[in-house]
């Protein structure tokens, strides 16, 4: 529930100020093309680097996880940059509700419309920048198979790695709790049932669970500059434990005056380990060398496997929180907050349900085929269209292929019950057109809420949004 005072009404017991939702509404929108920079902020740091880490087996195992999880915060990324934007437009959906009931019951400012400008996310495609390896350059090449066997990564590079996923994770937690304020702000100085639910709404969003998607995408940025930052802790205690290895190996083997070249090499560092190479080399014992570098491994492979699971546990946790995204659609305020086009919608909506549903997508679909001189791929009007799937977040079908070859989604009155899944489903089509070189298009039957009409125009652009009678 909302934050009520000692008598259960408000903390501060005011009418509902249209106004308010309108500027928490804004507020989202704003918050949600801060979290758009927060990719370009990070890719700028991570594009700097070519291979940081190295091209010895370590940084190629480390890699292996460290990619996945980097793609994995970038798809909830962008799945949280449309929730905002969607959570705005909701919010201010309720803020002409509320101005337009206002307006209805008082006597000579009925049909005036509302002193503010819609809040509009604008267009936002969805990001989808390539990851760096972070395997390519070593501090020095040595020869093999030490190449493939020594840690020589540029361990101040992957701690300035690491730092940059801290910075995203500061920014994103700025931005949860900038948002959880001017919630409250809305809360104390309002009372209405929608924002009951919006209280609620936004515990699954920015709250303490692992599934809320903006706390996933903390956490994730954390575990991720973590892991990083371990990665280069581990090359460096390794390089001293390969040191010291190579300093007991020629002794050991009573090499004479060969041991004191390599003594007086290992007091230079890791940095030396080519010229300790060559020398054994020459003197017909590299294999001294390996037998060390193998030992050490040996023993450091388990702490190594540990710092890849840091990178790798952020995939799951972020996963499950864009999978488990809620519908932002806060829903209408009560009866009297409702106005009539949304009303005529509701009443339109009842009537689809009642209708077959199969019998109201095969109507749709024939029409949309027949006004875009195309065909429904599934050859039977009503049912699932041809499958998409996007790796890593989510599917959904083709309705209708356009006479140009454009992919259609196909909707009524309905879509507006889970705009969550209704962007999700859009982005998917658009990531697909594109990698297939044709348009993505989506056609809502009359009748369909402004705020479903708002993402599609969002996502796909005013000119592939149409509206249809069946």
């Amino acid at each position: 529930m909302a934050p009520r005072g000692p008598d259960g009404g408000p903390l501060v017991p005011v009418r509902i100020e249209p106004e308010d939702f309108h500027a928490v509404a804004q507020s989202f929108v704003d918050a949600s093309s801060r979290l758009y920079q927060v990719l370009p902020t990070l890719f700028r740091v991570l594009d700097g680097f070519r291979g940081p880490a190295g091209m010895d087996q370590a940084a190629k195992q480390f890699d292996a996880s460290y990619r996945p999880a980097v793609e994995t915060l970038v798809n909830g990324v962008n799945r949280a940059v449309n929730l905002l934007g969607d959570i705005g437009v909701g919010i201010d959906t309720s803020a002409r509700n509320h101005w337009n009931a206002d307006a209805a019951a008082t006597p000579g400012r009925a049909g005036q419309p509302p002193p503010f400008s819609p809040a509009n996310p604008g267009l936002v495609l969805p990001q989808d920048p390539a990851v760096p390896s972070l395997v390519g350059s070593p501090t020095a090449v040595l020869p093999p198979p030490l190449d493939d066997k020594i840690p020589m990564g540029h361990t101040d590079d992957l701690r300035t790695v690491g730092r940059a996923f801290w910075s995203a994770r500061d920014t994103i937690e700025g931005i949860s709790v900038g948002q959880r304020n001017a919630l409250q702000r809305l809360f104390s100085n309002n009372q209405a049932a929608d924002l009951d639910a919006l209280n609620a709404f936004w515990d699954r969003v920015g709250g303490s669970g692992n599934t809320a998607i903006l706390t996933a995408l903390q956490r994730g940025c954390d575990e991720l500059g973590n892991a990083v930052s371990q990665f280069a802790d581990w090359i460096e205690d390794t390089q001293n434990r390969i040191v010291d290895a190579i300093g007991n190996a020629p002794k050991d083997a009573a090499l004479g005056a060969i041991a004191a070249i390599l003594l007086g090499m290992i007091t230079e560092g890791l940095g030396a380990i080519a010229g300790i190479a060559k020398v054994l080399d020459e003197a017909g014992e590299g294999a001294i060398l390996v037998t060390a570098v193998d030992g050490v491994l040996a023993v450091a492979g388990g702490r190594l496997v540990a710092v890849g699971a840091v990178a790798g546990s952020a995939v799951g946790a972020m996963t499950a929180a864009i999978n488990s995204t809620p519908d932002p659609n806060i829903g209408q305020t009560n009866p009297q907050s409702v106005t009539d086009a949304q009303a005529q919608a509701a009443a339109k909506d009842v009537a689809d349900q009642a209708a077959k549903p199969a019998d109201v997508g095969a109507a749709r679909e024939l029409k949309v085929a027949e006004l875009t001189d195309g065909t429904v791929p599934s050859g039977a009007p009503g049912t699932p269209g041809r499958l998409i799937v996007r790796p890593g977040v989510g599917k959904t079908d083709i309705d209708v292929i356009g006479g140009d070859g454009s992919y259609i989604q196909v909707g009524g009155p309905a879509k507006a019950r889970d705009l969550a899944k209704l962007g999700q489903k859009l982005n998917i089509l658009k990531w697909k057109a594109g990698q297939d070189g044709v348009g993505a298009q989506a056609f809502f039957e009359e009748g369909t809420p402004e705020n479903v009409l708002a993402i599609a125009r969002r996502i796909l652009g005013p000119d592939n949004v149409h509206t249809f009678t069946p």
